[in-house]
């Protein structure tokens, strides 16, 4: 697991970047920017610009057998108090390990409900982190917390044959 200080130098260079990208008639290069930046291009129509932010999925487990899945409208009901524009809709992830509370268990071709927290700052996505387990913890589920990234994306314009790009005004 990720600790604190890491998500906390994410942030700092995912809002260096984004500011960094969004300078005035700013040209980049592709080829190489993921090794300077929390970002990666999309070459598709359109092509975008991702960058990763720091953020947090939380894994939902029956309290009483983790092995059990967890009815998603049911999850969707309890977590409905948290905006759907601060978190992702509850869906089943594969999962071979559980980890909840009282330690690690490995499974076999198992699913849990997974939410992930989509604001753009990592202050926004603890806060966010913290209400949903609060409305777990109240709604008798049991759930593991693990660092991850969401992405933000922006349009570009590629040039010279994709080899440079900029963000579109």
């Amino acid at each position: 697991m990720l600790p604190n200080i890491a998500l906390e130098q994410l942030q700092k260079l995912s809002d260096d970047c984004w500011e960094q990208l969004h300078m005035p008639k700013s040209i980049f290069e592709t080829e190489n920017l993921s090794e300077y930046m929390p970002a990666f291009i999309t070459t598709w129509n359109p092509p975008i610009v991702y960058v990763k932010y720091p953020t947090y999925k939380i894994h939902i487990y029956d309290k009483t057998d983790p092995s059990k899945m967890t009815d998603q409208p049911e999850v969707e009901r309890v977590l409905s108090p948290v905006s759907l524009d601060l978190r992702s809709q509850a869906a089943y992830t594969p999962v071979n390990y559980l980890v909840p509370r009282n330690g690690m268990h490995q499974i076999e071709n198992s699913f849990v409900n997974e939410v992930m927290c989509l604001g753009n700052t990592l202050k926004d996505n603890k806060a966010t982190k913290d209400d949903i387990i609060q409305l777990l913890e109240g709604a008798d589920y049991a759930y593991s917390v693990y660092p991850a990234y969401c992405i933000r994306g922006e349009y570009i314009e590629l040039i010279d044959d994709g080899k440079y790009f900029r963000i579109i005004p």
